[in-house]
């Protein structure tokens, strides 16, 4: 997948999702829990089917480290964005617009780490792959020129679940935006701000990339990406629902998104 769609694909569907919050609050309100959960079993089936697969054909004991970090790392945050991530926001706070920067700057967090790994993702793979040739087969060409300014398909399956990912965390912080009644300029303003972060994460993973040795690490930011993503993805899936009537859809909406992050994988 070419790096220009990537980058508007990530910036445009935060943007579409707040005008669309924006224009139907009420109708996205009322359904939002069962966004989240779809949202977040399409991602599950992404990262269980294909992502984590593919970082651990690497076959070291750094990327399960690294992967643990980041859920770790995810926990952390959401002390500063109060459990936007996966829903909702956890603050008993009277006046909700104080702990407004505190979300702008751990969701900035959150989006920039999550997109490092989108256009530097398979530089670890592919090295990987060249050793692998060079040392077993005696086949020593370089792969990584082969996709010059785009992203492979696990990279692209990475993409999709970080698309999957934001449309219900854009959801939530355009309620919580509205909720608290910022003016309409000012609201699409902070959401444009928020919407940059992550094709602004990926743009700082490519340069990175660039320094000399620092490519060999794509795999690792990839991983701590993930365990950022299970964190988020398991506290959705795993919220009991009240009644078993809400159970019941919340197992159907589970099955249905899984289903289609499986198709997803399989027809890419």
């Amino acid at each position: 997948m070419n790096n220009y769609i990537i980058f508007f694909g990530l910036l445009g569907s935060v943007l579409l999702t707040s005008i669309l919050v924006f224009l139907f609050t009420d109708k996205i309100r009322a359904h939002s829990k069962y966004i989240n959960t779809f949202a977040a079993a399409v991602v599950a089936s992404l990262i269980f089917v294909h992502i984590l697969p593919e970082i651990y054909e690497l076959k070291s004991f750094w990327i399960g480290f690294t992967l643990m970090m980041g859920m770790i790392f995810q926990l952390v945050l959401e002390k500063i964005t109060k459990g936007i991530e996966h829903g909702h926001v956890h603050s008993h706070s009277v006046n909700h617009k104080s702990i407004l920067w505190g979300l702008l700057i751990g969701l900035g967090i959150h989006s920039l780490v999550e997109g490092a790994p989108i256009f530097m993702s398979t530089q670890e793979l592919e090295t990987t792959e060249i050793h692998h040739h060079m040392n077993g087969e005696g086949h020593d060409h370089d792969h990584g020129h082969e996709h010059a300014g785009e992203v492979s398909d696990h990279g692209n399956t990475f993409v999709a679940a970080i698309l999957f990912h934001k449309v219900p965390v854009t959801i939530v912080f355009s309620l919580f935006l509205l909720s608290v009644g910022v003016s309409k300029w000012r609201f699409f303003g902070l959401i444009l701000v928020f919407a940059l972060m992550t094709p602004l994460g990926g743009l700082l993973g490519k340069m990175l990339s660039g320094v000399e040795g620092m490519g060999l690490y794509g795999a690792y930011f990839m991983a701590f990406s993930t365990g950022m993503l299970l964190h988020i993805i398991t506290a959705i899936l795993f919220e009991h629902s009240h009644t078993k009537k809400e159970s019941d859809t919340h197992l159907i909406i589970i099955t249905l998104g899984v289903t289609i992050g499986t198709l997803i994988f399989y027809f890419q």
